[in-house]
């Protein structure tokens, strides 16, 4: 219950504090920068140890670092342009916590008029280099941004030196923050089909506990697995013509392990947002050596489908309508230009499923969507993944009442220790 969140946001209140005897003198108080959170529009200052216990011990210790660095007497000095106008930070870990991590500072004002770009960059340069395991340090404001990447060769920065950035040779890259990714590595299912990679954009969604994802990736993968055993021994289905439609499939977190279990020969999967499709692209070429015609080593053959999942599910609706408005018209032209096409010919909704999963956002499924789950009768089992308790009640309604009814039921809690949402599978 404590150390899991891998992503992790605070407000600055700067609060003056008297200076400890011995100090260099430079004024009666200081000024420290202090970690808060809101609560009921009202900023709460952080002040345990660690700042924050919920987060992962990779961030706890970064949250500690940074604070040191930027707050002692030779920090304020130091780091006064970072300092200067800062407004909150976001810190953010890879799932595993011990791939990419990233230090995001946000400002109230815009860095290259009135902070200074290239003290900036000399001061976030020296600072990035003095937090051990830090990929890049971020400077966004005013929507421009700038990347200060650690240097490949850490070296020993001596604590006496006054020349910031002496020792290193900048690296910063304007406005590029979409291009940035943080690289991860799981084992699902004690790690019987792992290792799995992953590419994740930073600027887009990613689970914000690794640990809860994991159980549920797991529960997921044994439902996969005793499903299509179900399907292929009570049911005698041919193993080679399972199928998966997949909505909101995102970066691919479900998808390539479900793709490595070897269950499904095809999964059709889509994603609205453009940057995830292409990490789903990038994240199955990277698990997968041989992926000519898009089957991977267990013969699974994947399709990404860039768009919104309830204008594809009407479009997949309306198809299917007119297709059996054309074979219950007999009109012989229709039923002709409709003659059987081979299966890499089909388009997605003209395949057959076997399976449905859902990861909906909070706001959960359109009603486009849930219609399509009860038109595709061939249907055998949905998988539905909410994080929004609402919502699922909502869409529960409507397809309990239609075809559906509830074979199990899991609830994990999303935020331990808070009093944030539950995940139900």
């Amino acid at each position: 219950t404590m150390g899991y969140r891998c992503t992790c946001s605070f407000q600055f209140v700067e609060e003056e504090e008297e200076r400890v005897s011995g100090e260099i003198d430079m004024g009666n108080t200081t000024t420290i920068l202090r970690y808060a959170i809101r609560s009921n529009r009202e900023a709460i200052i952080l002040n345990g140890n660690p700042f924050f216990s919920i987060a992962l011990p990779r961030i706890q210790l970064m949250m500690d670092l940074f604070s040191e660095l930027i707050n002692s007497t030779k920090g304020q000095e130091k780091y006064q342009h970072v300092r200067k106008h800062l407004a909150s930070i976001t810190f953010q870990s890879s799932w595993d916590g011990v791939s990419d991590s990233y230090i995001t500072l946000n400002y109230y004002q815009p860095i290259d008029l009135v902070i200074g770009v290239q003290q900036w960059e000399k001061e976030a340069l020296f600072l990035c280099n003095s937090i051990p395991g830090l990929t890049a340090l971020i400077g966004r404001s005013k929507k421009k941004c700038y990347v200060i990447e650690s240097s490949p060769k850490r070296q020993e920065i001596s604590s006496s030196s006054t020349a910031i950035g002496e020792q290193f040779e900048c690296t910063s890259i304007s406005s590029n923050f979409e291009s940035l990714i943080i690289r991860d590595t799981i084992y699902p299912l004690n790690g019987s089909i792992g290792p799995i990679h992953y590419h994740k954009p930073l600027s887009a969604f990613h689970h914000p506990n690794g640990i809860v994802m994991l159980k549920a990736l797991d529960w997921i993968l044994s439902k996969m697995t005793e499903i299509t055993s179900f399907l292929t021994t009570t049911h005698h289905k041919k193993k080679e013509t399972l199928r998966l439609l997949e909505l909101y499939c995102g970066a691919g977190a479900h998808t390539m392990p479900i793709s490595k279990l070897g269950c499904f020969t095809h999964i059709t999967a889509v994603e609205l947002d453009e940057r995830l499709t292409k990490a789903c692209e990038r994240n199955w070429s990277l698990n997968n050596d041989n992926n000519d015609n898009n089957n991977n080593d267990t013969g699974t053959k994947l399709d990404i489908i860039s768009g919104d999942a309830s204008q594809i599910a009407n479009i997949g609706l309306l198809k299917r309508k007119m297709k059996k408005i054309t074979m219950m018209s007999g009109c012989q032209a229709m039923v002709e230009q409709d003659k059987p096409k081979r299966e890499e010919e089909k388009s997605w909704w003209e395949l057959t499923y076997d399976v449905l999963l859902v990861d909906p956002p909070r706001q959960g499924l359109s009603s486009k969507v849930c219609d399509l789950a009860i038109e595709l009768e061939e249907i055998h089992d949905m998988i539905y993944i909410s994080c929004g308790h609402d919502a699922l009640k909502r869409d529960l309604g409507v397809l309990l009442e239609k075809s559906f009814y509830i074979k199990e039921c899991v609830v994990l809690d999303l935020f331990p220790k808070t009093e944030s949402q539950v995940e139900t599978l």
